[in-house]
């Protein structure tokens, strides 16, 4: 099994954007993230957010120990392309997607190892 590192989106003028085809239809989408900066007295609170074609945007998870954390995005209406925006900078380790079924309903998403 090989170990991939993470991806890093944007910079701090410009947002990041990923957008994933897939010839299913996507009915979630969990990120495994963490914002770029740790809290500090330069960096107290944490800006950077991510949405989900189009969905509201979300604080990047922010904590001390610089460990990632999961957003979980349930896609209004199930989609073969995946837009995933950054504002600003975000460290992603993992996208994990959930298909849905003919029925619309979610199926299990892939196994990642």
């Amino acid at each position: 099994m090989q170990q991939g590192g993470f991806l890093k989106t944007g910079t701090r003028d410009v947002a990041g954007k990923i957008v994933l085809t897939f010839g299913s239809k996507v009915a979630k989408v969990q990120i495994v993230c963490h914002d770029f900066y740790i809290p500090s007295d330069q960096y107290p609170t944490n800006s950077n957010k991510v949405s989900v074609n189009g969905s509201e945007a979300v604080l990047a998870p922010y904590n001390e120990e610089g460990t990632f954390g999961t957003l979980t995005f349930d896609l209004a209406t199930a989609s073969e392309t995946v837009t995933i925006d950054c504002s600003k900078r975000v460290f992603i380790q993992k996208i994990i997607v959930t298909f849905a079924d003919a029925d619309g309903e979610d199926t299990p998403p892939l196994p990642t190892e």
